[in-house]
């Protein structure tokens, strides 16, 4: 799951990340890339797409602060309750 910071005041979002989007989420979040060697750069890439083609990957979306933080974990809380289960 991708977490980003909403500069609105509007309900949390929740939305599953298509191949692409999800592929770029999971480079971008990969936990120190810098000290992946540039020679295993292509296999991490490829372990990326291969986790995006049988993981879904989300993207969350929720306004900055803790003044809805109660509201926002309730409705966060609703929407994973309602994904699919993994079979």
């Amino acid at each position: 799951m991708v977490l980003e910071v909403d500069s609105g005041d509007a309900d949390p979002q929740l939305e599953r990340l298509g191949a692409v989007d999800a592929i770029t989420a999971l480079l971008a979040h990969t936990y120190r890339r810098e000290y992946i060697p540039a020679a295993a750069r292509g296999a991490h890439f490829s372990q990326c797409a291969e986790l995006a083609r049988t993981v879904p990957v989300y993207r969350l979306r929720r306004s900055w602060g803790t003044g809805r933080m109660h509201a926002d974990a309730l409705h966060i809380a609703q929407m994973l309750t309602a994904l699919p289960r993994a079979s």
